[in-house]
């Protein structure tokens, strides 16, 4: 048994130094998922694209183009992208701008949310959700967050089980899900890209060349009560927490500055380009405290943003009926949140 035992941690430990030296000749930046690919490809057909939306499943399910242009005579396309996160929103405008395909005088309207980055190591996040989340999980944080599970008092022993379990399928997928981008990625047809993209929850007759992709499925009934209590929450906190955003808006926080760095960077390098830069925030967004704090200073720093969480001031994006599941509009809901997002881009346009 103890040889066994030692041949096992033997197997395990050659393992991750393979891993380990894979990971070191990896450019992180390049690693991406093939929906990624599929919707550059598709934002590559268009022409004359002067409104670029970026941001996660929130944005692809919620931003109907449509809407957005009939407003502003603005053509928009929607490049959401479930999973979406902070440094792939960095690092997908960068490419796009360096590379010209996003051009001079256009508007890239960017879904909140900077915080979590490549250098955020992988602990910092929910375990519950980590298989979700876009980015290339490194052999280096797979270990830190097992150690940390090891390490963490306050979780039981079937807690810990359960959390390296969800931990090490996520390192799994990580590698299994991402293929490493080259200078030349195979071309995809119209309907291979729509494949792509309609996986899942997403509907094939909803597809839309623009990027737009609602949620058409009906609400999962354990969702429901759910999703009532997290409207319900939404208005019953708001006082407080716009008091809180207030409060932490006037102090100087270590991580609020290191936020509020990463949106002013993007903002200095578009401007180079000629490019406008506006934010905004998800009626049932729940970002991080510090980046809400952030959001509430933008405007101070000359960055344009619109921020709709706040129940007070936009009552009817809550909904009930407006929401396909806690956290994404349905088809009606996106209705409603293109046309208040388009008076307000709208009036940001004008000056």
């Amino acid at each position: 048994m103890e040889k066994f035992i030692k041949k096992t941690f033997s197997c395990f430990f050659i393992l991750i130094l393979i891993f380990l030296t894979m990971d070191f000749f990896i450019d992180i930046e390049k690693v991406d998922d093939e929906q990624i690919t599929a919707k550059v490809q598709l934002f590559s057909k268009q022409k004359d694209v002067d409104l670029i939306i970026f941001g996660s499943s929130i944005s692809v399910a919620s931003l109907n183009c449509n809407t957005l242009d009939s407003i502003n005579q603005t053509n928009s396309f929607n490049l959401g992208i479930p999973g979406m996160r902070g440094h792939m929103k960095l690092a997908l405008i960068k490419e796009l701008v360096i590379t010209g395909k996003i051009k001079p005088n256009s508007t890239v309207l960017l879904e909140s949310g900077l915080y979590n980055t490549l250098e955020s190591p992988a602990s910092q996040k929910s375990f519950v959700t980590l298989p979700r989340f876009l980015y290339f999980y490194t052999t280096k944080y797979f270990i830190q967050d097992v150690i940390q599970i090891i390490n963490t008092k306050q979780l039981d022993f079937p807690t810990k089980i359960s959390n390296f379990w969800t931990s090490s399928k996520a390192y799994v997928n990580s590698r299994n899900k991402f293929v490493y981008r080259t200078r030349n990625p195979k071309k995809m047809s119209l309907l291979e890209i729509k494949e792509v993209l309609t996986k899942g929850k997403r509907s094939k007759k909803e597809f839309n060349e623009n990027g737009y992709l609602p949620y058409t499925s009906p609400k999962v009934v354990p969702e429901t009560l759910e999703l009532k209590n997290a409207i319900e929450k939404k208005f019953e906190s708001v006082s407080v927490e716009m008091e809180l955003n207030a409060q932490r808006s006037a102090q100087t926080d270590k991580n609020g500055d290191i936020y509020l760095g990463r949106y002013l960077e993007l903002n200095t390098f578009l401007q180079k380009h000629n490019i406008r830069l506006i934010v905004f925030s998800h009626p049932m967004g729940g970002r991080i405290i510090e980046e809400r704090a952030v959001i509430n200073s933008l405007g101070k720093e000359g960055i344009s943003c619109v921020n709709f969480e706040n129940p007070t001031k936009y009552p009817f994006l809550y909904d009930f009926d407006y929401y396909f599941d806690p956290g994404h509009l349905n088809q009606k809901g996106a209705y409603a949140f293109s046309m208040a997002m388009a008076v307000e881009i709208n009036k940001l346009l004008k000056k």
